[in-house]
């Protein structure tokens, strides 16, 4: 089974962040303001492997879905565990999931690059993991600088 980008529904994107009649991120920003600007909310799920985090990640993409049927959660995935959950999910997976394979940071990139053009209020972003995608990150910095991979930089290090 390979999940890819499903279509988009007829949902617009709509801007957030400050207001634009602020012209500072540290100017203050009035009740009003905040009342009709969209806001974000930001969940941390940390624990050992095989703690169920993806499948935490899964729960809340079919939460997101029963409450709100035309939202996406656009699933990142680094680990490459989610596939093996999906195939087994209850009931079959929720049907919302925009599904991002990335292997290297540039996949990371491109998924979040994807996501901010397409996603629309009311949409959720799940990265799995970011521990990995830290680890591509770095690994991408060392390439770039030294044309090597952080372990084959490291071991010439050592040599």
């Amino acid at each position: 089974m390979t999940l890819r980008p499903a279509q988009r529904n007829n949902r617009t994107r709509k801007p957030g962040g400050i207001p634009s009649s602020q012209s500072s991120p540290l100017a203050p920003v009035s009740v009003a303001d905040l009342l009709t600007q969209a806001t974000r909310e930001y969940i941390l799920i940390a624990g050992k492997d095989g703690v169920g985090k993806t499948s935490a990640l899964l729960s809340l993409a079919d939460m997101v879905q029963s409450l709100d049927p035309g939202a996406a959660f656009h699933l990142i995935d680094v680990e490459h565990k989610t596939l093996k959950l999906l195939k087994t999910w209850r009931g079959g997976p929720p049907r919302n999931i925009q599904y991002f394979d990335c292997a290297t940071m540039n996949d990371v990139v491109n998924a979040v690059a994807w996501v901010s053009a397409h996603g629309a209020p009311g949409d959720w972003v799940g990265l799995d993991s970011a521990r990995k995608a830290w680890e591509l990150a770095q690994d991408l910095g060392y390439e770039a600088v030294s044309g090597l991979s952080k372990p084959d930089y490291m071991e010439r290090k050592r040599a």
